[in-house]
């Protein structure tokens, strides 16, 4: 018995939780401390690269966009964190060293808002989806990049570039994630 159903265990004994609810309470706990540990990640990287402020505002915007976009997925869930470790990374570093300009912000906004909407949703093998639930997604997508992209437009007009690289950073990268999974999706259809 791990550690999150001996908590839940506990919960059942106290009466807290309904014995019929286990299994949805273990994996509730294992994905809460999942998502904790990954925040955790996201802020010590930020800080070791004196960009706390810069990670964050990546990861929401990212966020923001790949609960309902999708993307490539990783085979395990320690895939998935060493993943996004080196994907932090790579971020932190692209806002740091790449030469941005107003005209590279654009170009990148524009760039990448077509091909989230181009390419958006992409399912994963273990995330199907049904025609309704695509169409949902689709149209929470177009909403969300609509706010992002006006946010990122204001951002730029007034002078926090240094933030609008970071939503660039966001877009770019998800739009990364869509190709790697549309790719990884139709290898997987056709073998």
């Amino acid at each position: 018995m791990n550690i999150f159903e001996e908590f839940t265990e506990k919960l059942i004994n106290q009466q807290i939780v309904n014995k019929r609810d286990k299994e949805l309470y273990v994996y509730g706990f294992q994905q809460g401390t999942i998502l904790f540990l990954n925040i955790i990640t996201v802020i010590v990287i930020g800080a070791i690269f004196n960009m706390v402020l810069q990670s964050i505002v990546f990861m929401i915007t990212y966020c923001l966009l790949r609960v309902y976009a999708g993307g490539y997925h990783a085979s395990s869930q320690l895939m998935c964190y060493m993943f996004s470790i080196g994907m932090i990374v790579v971020v932190l570093l692209g806002i740091k060293l790449i030469p941005w300009n107003n005209f590279i912000c654009y170009i990148v906004t524009i760039t990448s808002s077509a091909i989230i909407l181009l390419l958006g949703p992409v399912e994963d093998k273990n995330k199907t989806l049904d025609k309704e639930e695509l169409s949902v997604f689709k149209k929470r997508i177009r909403v969300i990049l609509t706010a992002i992209v006006l946010a990122n437009l204001v951002l730029l007009f007034i002078g926090q570039s240094q933030i609008s690289i970071c939503i660039d950073m966001a877009m770019i990268t998800l739009s990364i994630m869509l190709i790697l999974g549309k790719i990884k999706r139709l290898s997987e259809v056709y073998t």
